[in-house]
């Protein structure tokens, strides 16, 4: 991924948030890696709510991949 311009970080930024709303979950983690190593020090505040909305994101699908488990393992038994 190219680095995003200097000058336009901020909505680089939030660009790439919106961004990665629309990907599975292993391309999102990739991409956040990726921003994550190239971030400055200002931008860190920004990586640490991108990471924290990324983790919240992943436990709700374990959650709702459990619950369908669960609801497939009822209907078969």
């Amino acid at each position: 991924m190219p680095s995003p311009p200097m000058e336009n970080q901020w909505w680089s930024w939030q660009n790439r948030r919106r961004q990665l709303v629309g990907v599975g979950p292993g391309q999102a983690a990739r991409g956040l890696r990726v921003y994550t190593s190239m971030a400055t020090e200002s931008q860190l505040p920004m990586l640490c709510l991108l990471t924290a909305w990324m983790d919240e994101l992943h436990r709700h699908r374990v959650a709702e991949l459990r619950r369908e488990v669960e609801r497939c393992d009822l209907s078969i038994g």
